[in-house]
Formats: structure tokens, sequence, C-alpha cells
């Protein structure tokens, strides 16, 4: 399987915009591997985030049990999460993730293999390249909002930040999304 079809999610959970999954009563977790370096985004990402969820989970070593897990981590050239037995997809297979945010800012070139091969677990997975200050915590905060209002977080991200070649959008931060999952909304409405 290609790069980009592994990036853009050729491997579907057989999602569509008129019959997402549903995840009811989501939990967000908060994963915190890179230590003192990682801990000052978590808090401030944390903060605006909390409000959205019924139950937040926080760990700096266990993985947390969420459906939404954002990871504070520096990834090595490899493609593996410093200081860590087990890579990317494990780790958000521990969390049984459907959404995985890397919110530290890593070189585009290391995350050419963190994801390596699919195991059999899929989630959306997105990949920071540039935080840009505060747009990554409120760029999800309003991610969430729509997909708690039942749009696909797909297509809500295709509204917050439309994907135009050459074209860098002030007011999302620079990211790569995985989107193996497909089509996620919040919320037990139909």
């Amino acid at each position: 399987m290609g790069l980009i079809s592994r990036l853009f999610g050729s491997r579907k959970r057989g999602t569509t915009v008129q019959n997402p999954l549903r995840i009811g009563t989501p939990t967000v977790g908060f994963l915190n591997l890179c230590g003192s370096d990682g801990e000052a985004a978590m808090k401030a990402d944390q903060q605006l985030l909390q409000p959205l969820f019924r139950e937040v989970r926080e760990s700096r070593d266990e993985v947390p049990q969420c459906a939404v897990l954002f990871l504070y981590g520096d990834l090595d050239a490899e493609g593996k999460v410093a200081g860590r037995n087990n890579d990317v997809r494990s780790i958000i297979k521990a969390a049984g993730a459907y959404i995985a945010v890397i919110a530290s800012e890593n070189p585009p070139d290391h995350y050419m293999r963190c994801l390596g091969r699919p195991n059999d677990w899929t989630a959306n997975i997105v990949l920071t390249i540039d935080r840009k200050g505060d747009k990554l915590p409120t760029f999800f905060v309003e991610l969430f909002r729509r997909m708690y209002a039942g749009t696909s977080m797909l297509v809500a991200w295709g509204e917050l930040a439309p994907q135009i070649p050459g074209h860098d959008n002030p007011d999302a931060p620079s990211t790569i999304m995985a989107a193996e999952a497909g089509h996620l909304v919040f919320g037990s409405g139909g």
C-alpha cells in the first residue's frame, strides 16, 4: 500500500457521510511522553478541550483508554516515539482511540515512517508539523463542536481547513491527517 493511500484512508471501516461511525460519549485522553517539553502544550490543549468531553484522562506513562487521544512525544528518524518500545500505531490501538492527534511538532520526514504498516486498528491520525501557537487546540475545539452537531470529521475538516494546493491556512495548524477510520461523529443522536 502506497504512502498516499495510507495517509488518506484507503482502509476505512465502511463509513460514509450518511452512515458515519458514531461515538456516543467520547473520552479524551492526553498522553505526554516528552517530559517538561510537552507539559505546557498538554496543559494548554487540555484547558480548551476538556469542556467538550464528559471524561478526561491524563498520563505521562500508561496509555489512557479513550476514543480521542492527544499524544505529546518526539518521533525519531525511524518514526518511533523517543524513549518508548512501542510505535505510534501500537499506542493508538492500546488507547482504543478512533482519533489520535500527535500534538507535538515533529519534522515531516520523521512522520514518513511513524505510521508504518497498518495494524488491525484504524483511526483518523493527525500528524502535527506546526502548532501555530494556540491554533491547534482552537482548531480541534471547533472540529469537535461540529462533530457533536452531527457533521462527520472528514466533512468538518474540509470546511475548516480546505485542502488547496500551495495555500497555507492561517487559522489552522499545519497538519497531515491519515483518515483511516473515515467519517466519525460524536453523540448518540441520529
